[in-house]
């Protein structure tokens, strides 16, 4: 019997035992077990808006979506850009068109199609995207992964993330809790802007994915 007829014994004997291990537990049952303080609505923004900066993003609020529109456009034009790749979902799309309207082109990657998805994002400084989920004591982005396009999410410089203020939970635990099962077992989690100190143990921002993060809450 060679090593690799070995091996392969080895595993299948060990997949035939059962483990002595206790089952993972849900997520309702350790949030139940370990005491965490609920938070309201206004502590979740602040813890939000606090943690965001802490981690070297940034922060900005709308009460509208015509004042989120309004403030993403000056981002934009600052960046300097004059137009940005959006992801999709109910947030973006509330803002689209008055972002149009105000002379800025706006680029699905769905829309577009091998290569050339690719090659257009790539050259587009600025992302406007939706998390359709975010934690307050962390600044977490939570984004299911759901088949939509993650390009906007990461290619460009710049991304403007639109969080719901509805949508903001205090910790994990609530995150885990409101997420359906499915959505869990797929996640993408987002904290501050991409960064790495592999060369020196000097922060560089920016080096495998955006090097500006903007949330811009919506409280409606």
């Amino acid at each position: 019997m060679d090593a690799r007829q070995q091996i392969l014994d080895s595993i299948r004997r060990a997949l035939e035992t059962p483990s002595h291990l206790p089952d993972e537990a849900a997520p309702e049952t350790l949030s139940e077990a370990i005491a965490i303080p609920e938070l309201g609505l206004e502590e979740k923004i602040r813890l939000f808006r606090d943690e965001m900066k802490a981690v070297s993003g940034e922060y900005i609020e709308a009460a509208s979506a015509a004042e989120a529109a309004e403030k993403i456009a000056a981002l934009v034009r600052e960046a300097p850009a004059a137009e940005a790749s959006i992801s999709s979902g109910p947030l973006v799309d509330a803002v689209s068109s008055a972002l149009s309207a105000g002379g800025i082109r706006l680029v699905k990657p769905e829309t577009l199609e091998g290569d050339a998805r690719k090659n257009a994002v790539a050259k587009i400084l600025v992302g406007i995207v939706e998390a359709p989920c975010a934690v307050a004591d962390t600044a977490t982005l939570a984004i299911p992964l759901d088949g939509r396009s993650m390009q906007a999410y990461f290619l460009p410089e710049i991304v403007i993330a639109l969080v719901s203020a509805k949508s903001l939970v205090a910790n994990h635990f609530e995150l885990f809790k409101r997420m359906p099962p499915e959505e869990r077992k797929n996640l993408l989690l987002i904290t501050g802007p991409s960064r790495t100190a592999d060369i020196e143990k000097i922060l560089i921002l920016g080096a495998h994915g955006p090097r500006r993060l903007v949330a811009c809450l919506m409280r409606d």
